[in-house]
C-alpha cells in the first residue's frame, strides 16, 4: 500500500500487535521467575536455619553431658590425693572431633563456667583457671589434627565402597570380592582409628606441657606456694598427674567416639 508516495508494509500493524503482546506477557513471566527464585531462596534459608538450630541443639547436649560428667571425679595419684580426675573433658573432646576445634573449645569453656556457676568451682579460682587452660589446649590440638586428617581417609573409604559396589554389580568372583573388600575396609577403618588415637595423644602431650608454665604462673598467685615449691612438685606430682589424666581421657574417648559420632553427625 502507498501513502503519500511512501510504501508501507501491510503486515506492520500485525507485527506491532505481536510485539505489544509479548511485552505484555514478559512482566508476568518475569514475576513468575522472580517468585520461583524467591521460593527457592526461602526454602534454602529455612533449611540453613534448621541446620544451624539442630547443630546448636547438639552442642547444647554436649555442654549438658560435660556438666553432668564433671560430677564424676576421684583421686588418681596416691602422692596427691587432693588432685582429682574429672570426666568432664570426655564429652568435650568428642564434641571437638564432631564439630571442629573452635566449637569444641567453646563447648568446653561454656561447660566449665556453667558448672562453676551451678556449684562453684571444685578447686576454687585456681582450679577453674587451670581446668580451662588444659581443656582449651587438649581439645583444640586434638580436634584440629583430627579435622585435618580425617577427610582424606573418609573420602578413601567412600571411594572404596563405591568401587566395590561397581565390581559387585559386574558379578565378580564373590570370594575375591569379600576377601579384598573386607580387608580394604578394615585397613581404612584402622587408619581412621589410628589418626583419632594420634590426635588424642598429641593433644594430651601438648596440654601436659602447657600445664607446666601455667602452674608456675597461676599457682603462686592463688595458693600459698612459691615458684620454687611449684618447681619441686612438677616431676613427682604435677607431670605424672597430668599424663595419667590425659591417658584416661584418651582411652575413654577412643572407645566411645566411633559409637557416638554417627548419632551426633546424622541426628
Amino acid at each position: 500500500m502507498f501513502r503519500g508516495g511512501v510504501q508501507v508494509p501491510t503486515g506492520g500493524k500485525a507485527h506491532c500487535d505481536e510485539s505489544a503482546s509479548l511485552n505484555k506477557q514478559s512482566p508476568v513471566r518475569s514475576r513468575h521467575r522472580r517468585s520461583q527464585s524467591g521460593r527457592e531462596e526461602l526454602i534454602m534459608t529455612d533449611l540453613n536455619v534448621k541446620s544451624r538450630t539442630l547443630k546448636l541443639a547438639k552442642m547444647g547436649i554436649m555442654v549438658a553431658a560435660s556438666v553432668i560428667c564433671s560430677f564424676i571425679h576421684f583421686p588418681i595419684l596416691p602422692a596427691a590425693p587432693w588432685m582429682e580426675f574429672e570426666a568432664s573433658a570426655i564429652p568435650i573432646l568428642i564434641a571437638g572431633f564432631v564439630f571442629g576445634p573452635v566449637r569444641g573449645v567453646i563447648i568446653g569453656v561454656v561447660a566449665i563456667l556453667l558448672r562453676a556457676i551451678i556449684t562453684g568451682p571444685p578447686s576454687g579460682p585456681h582450679g577453674l583457671i587451670m581446668n580451662i587452660i588444659a581443656t582449651v589446649v587438649v581439645v583444640f590440638v586434638a580436634a584440629a589434627i583430627y579435622q585435618k586428617t580425617m577427610p582424606k581417609t573418609e573420602k578413601a573409604n567412600a571411594a572404596a565402597s563405591e568401587l566395590f559396589g561397581l565390581i559387585d554389580n559386574n558379578q565378580m568372583s564373590p570370594v575375591f570380592y569379600e576377601v579384598l573388600y573386607k580387608r580394604l575396609k578394615r585397613t581404612l577403618n584402622l587408619m581412621m582409628g589410628k589418626w583419632g588415637l594420634i590426635s588424642l595423644i598429641v593433644g594430651g602431650l601438648c596440654a601436659t606441657v602447657a600445664m607446666i608454665p601455667a602452674n608456675l604462673i597461676v599457682t603462686p598467685l592463688f595458693l600459698n606456694a612459691s615458684t620454687e615449691q611449684v618447681l619441686g612438685m612438677i616431676l613427682p606430682i604435677l607431670l605424672p598427674f597430668n599424663l595419667l589424666k590425659m591417658a584416661i581421657n584418651t582411652v575413654i574417648v577412643y572407645l566411645l567416639y566411633k559409637r557416638l559420632s554417627p548419632f551426633l553427625r546424622k541426628w
